[in-house]
């Protein structure tokens, strides 16, 4: 009676195993992404006859959203869609419990993100340069945003910087 009982719980534990892993079941109210892995440097541009193609900036974060962020991601992506930016932005929050996890998960598989929140003190920006997980930025800066190089002293830019490239934008 015992093994018999062994065996259906076996068999259940191994069903909801397989159940969990379905593609159905991983999206879930946390965070629904789509897979790929290093930033996408697509290039909107506008015209008067050309319609702007729309890119996703998706914006991995640690934590949850605040009370307003709903609101504020509407007004950004209006502005950015006025602008004729051609980027719709897409934070996605992990509880902190889950964060690290998640990240590695997705630099592993390979899953398209634009934005990567890092936190020195916590894991650093060589770690995920080392994991294959950033792209530098030095010619896309260059190209697309050459007014951001005098926005930080040297000292942080130097910071950002991992075996002579710049892996991320610095904040003070």
């Amino acid at each position: 009676m015992k093994r018999l009982i062994l065996t259906l719980l076996a068999v259940a534990l191994v069903l909801s195993l397989a159940v969990g892993c379905s593609p159905d079941a991983q999206t879930s109210g946390t965070a629904q992404t789509t897979a790929t892995t290093k930033a996408s440097s697509t290039k909107a541009t506008t015209t008067a006859s050309e319609p702007v193609e729309v890119v996703p900036m998706r914006y991995y974060m640690p934590g949850g959203p605040t009370t307003e962020a709903d609101a504020v991601n509407v007004e950004i992506n209006k502005r950015l869609t006025e602008d004729g930016v051609g980027i719709e932005f897409l934070p996605q929050y992990y509880p902190w419990d889950e964060w690290v996890n998640k990240i590695n998960i997705a630099l592993s598989t390979g899953e398209e993100f634009e934005l990567l929140h890092i936190m020195e003190d916590y894991i650093t920006t060589s770690s995920y340069t080392s994991r294959g997980g950033l792209t530098p930025l030095d010619d896309l800066i260059t190209e697309h945003t050459p007014s951001l190089w005098s926005r930080f002293d040297d000292v942080l830019w130097q910071c950002a910087t991992v075996a002579g490239k710049v892996m991320t934008v610095p904040a003070n």
